[in-house]
Order: C-alpha cells, then sequence, then structure tokens
C-alpha cells in the first residue's frame, strides 16, 4: 500500500514530507494516504495473505501479501493492468 500511495504522491507533485498524522518521516505523506485504505484494503488483504500461508507454508507471507494487496488495487482499478 505504501508502494501505490508513494507513486500517487510523485504522480501529483505532492510534497512527501507533508504530512498530517505521521510528521517525524520523510514519506509522511505517503504513510497518510496508505493509512486511509489500511481498513477497507491493508488489513483484509493480510487476513487472506495469512490463510493463503496456511494452505501454502513454502511461500513467504510477505510476498502473498504483496501479491494480494497489488491483485486488489488492479481489482478496484487503482493499479491499471
Amino acid at each position: 500500500m505504501e508502494g501505490a500511495a508513494a507513486i500517487a504522491v510523485a504522480a501529483t507533485a505532492t510534497i512527501p514530507q507533508l504530512g498530517f498524522v505521521h510528521e517525524d518521516s520523510g514519506q509522511s505523506f505517503v504513510l497518510d494516504i496508505a493509512d486511509l485504505f489500511r481498513d477497507t484494503v491493508t488489513a483484509p488483504c493480510a487476513f487472506k495473505a495469512a490463510k493463503a500461508h496456511e494452505k501454502r507454508p513454502f511461500d513467504p507471507v510477505e510476498r502473498l501479501a504483496r501479491r494480494t494487496v497489488a491483485e486488489r488495487l488492479r481489482r478496484d482499478g487503482v493499479i491499471p493492468p
């Protein structure tokens, strides 16, 4: 999610350090944007990845989580195919 938020911040030429909630990071605005999607995208995808990891323990859960979020962002049209 942070990667997608970083792309959005860069594409809109927004200042990444201009955060409202996260104030001490060089990527404050990126983290603020990513937090907006924590409940609707990140958390459900994390649980889905954990469930997939139970079925495929040989796949790292971090990789499964990244792929699950990427699929969700593509499906929702956030990232074009």
